[in-house]
């Protein structure tokens, strides 16, 4: 029989309301399973601050979007400059989400959300009060790297906390609220 509750078992046998259970490798109920995550539900907050640091930095490309056209007099450049230097940080972004991947295998998911967002506002910072090309361009770079960090770390903290199904409808979710 399987107990009604218990944590993991280990070589031993345990007897549960007349039943004997023989194990010879760990085993987890679901009893146990439940009184780990608190109920029948998994503990859904890390997602959820995850997800609210990649839809604040995905939401920062459309409030670009919407300022650009501002924005190109305001620091001396024309607009097919601003866009070519908006592709490029694109493009350091996507370049960047391999060695963000790699820090998700050694710092904890809490500290890369929170560097991931001090890195964004960091960057946003900056770009709010350039004044030149070379101070923008700087900005930029800095906001990629940051949103590039994100990325990863939604997929690890939605693995992490998610069963396979439930995961790819909660990432999906995330990413069309995000983009």
């Amino acid at each position: 029989g399987v107990p009604s509750s218990g944590y993991r078992m280990s070589a031993s046998t345990r007897t549960t309301g007349g039943d004997s259970i023989s194990s010879t490798h760990d085993t987890t109920t679901a009893a146990a399973i439940d009184h780990e995550t608190g109920g029948n539900r998994p503990a859904v907050a890390p997602f959820i601050i995850v997800s609210a640091v990649y839809v604040l930095i995905t939401a920062s490309y459309g409030l670009f979007g919407a300022v650009k056209d501002i924005m190109a007099p305001d620091i001396g450049i024309s607009m097919s400059a601003l866009l070519n230097l908006e592709m490029t940080a694109g493009f350091i972004s996507a370049f960047s989400v391999i060695p963000a991947g790699l820090l998700i295998s050694r710092f904890s998911p809490g500290r890369l959300a929170w560097l991931s967002t001090l890195v964004f506002c960091v960057g946003l910072g900056m770009m709010v009060f350039s004044v030149n090309m070379t101070f923008f361009s700087v900005s930029r770079v800095i906001i990629a790297v940051g949103g590039a960090i994100a990325i990863p770390l939604l997929g690890q903290v939605g693995r992490d906390t998610f069963s396979t199904r439930t995961f790819v409808m909660a990432t999906a979710m995330v990413f069309v609220v995000g983009r």
